[in-house]
């Protein structure tokens, strides 16, 4: 055995802490832009569900509001192109 003191034995490898890892998304404005991109969208896609809903069901414009909004807040990329299709906020057709 050796006559090296324990706290000698026990030191970390200071190599690993000289460079950190980068923080998440440091080195990604790419997806720093698509997060942004898809929080935007899902604002407008909320309140253009909200107007279409009231819009669209003048008998009962709070649940058809609560459920375009959440569609268009939830799943822009189908709920804004559904709600064009449909008129944007054009009264539902009998």
């Amino acid at each position: 055995m050796d006559n090296t003191p324990i706290w000698e034995s026990i030191t970390p490898d200071w190599e690993v802490f000289e460079h950190p890892p980068p923080a998440m998304g440091a080195l990604d404005p790419v997806s720093d832009t698509m997060e942004t991109v898809g929080v935007v969208a899902g604002m407008v896609g909320f309140a253009a569900g909200i107007y279409h809903g009231i819009k669209r069901s003048p008998k009962s414009p709070g649940w058809s509001a609560i459920g375009y909004g959440l569609l268009g807040g939830l799943v822009p990329i189908v709920g804004i192109p559904v709600m064009l299709a449909q008129g944007f906020g054009k009264p539902k057709r009998r």
